[in-house]
């Protein structure tokens, strides 16, 4: 019953995510999940973390991994996909998606650098991996993508919160 507790505490406080009560971890599972589908904000816990006198650089490696991570999971969710889910559930014609293959083939692993962007960025991974572009490719942009997005993050926490 005490594990039941402390994961009910993690998830939900009075409704509310808490995840900065539990430092470091809860910025690697806020931005894990970040990194997936849903649309939560690292940043924040980011910050909140570090105005409770974190340090700076720690801060954003967690984030760092912890939104990587989740990236890859949506990449390699993407690449265990079938066509039958996407007509079945989605109701998208495997005619219609075709025909934007060749895009996101040539173009594709340039909009893994994009994965940050909330609320469609989580997409960018999961539709590469469907189409299983060159996951090195994709990896690659990932990286730059996410150490551009917490080199920013660094940047205020350094200059307006420190």
């Amino acid at each position: 019953m005490e594990l039941a507790n402390i994961v009910w505490d993690f998830v939900t406080n009075n409704g509310y995510l808490n995840f900065e009560n539990f430092g470091l971890f809860g910025l690697f599972v806020s931005a894990f999940i970040c990194g997936m589908i849903l649309p939560l904000s690292s940043e924040l816990v980011l910050f909140s973390l570090v105005g409770f006198g974190y340090r700076v650089f720690p801060c954003i490696a967690v984030a760092y991994f912890g939104s990587l991570g989740g990236c890859l999971l949506n990449y390699f969710l993407g690449y265990l996909g079938k066509w039958e889910w996407v007509e079945r559930y989605l109701r998208i014609k495997r005619e219609r998606i075709e025909s934007q293959q060749h895009r996101l083939e040539k173009f594709g692993i340039y909009l893994a650098s994009f994965s940050w962007v909330p609320i469609l960025g989580p997409l960018f991974p999961l539709a590469l991996g469907f189409f299983r572009v060159n996951k090195w490719g994709t990896l690659l942009f990932l990286v730059i993508g996410q150490i551009c997005r917490y080199a920013v993050a660094a940047y205020i926490c350094i200059r307006f919160i420190k």
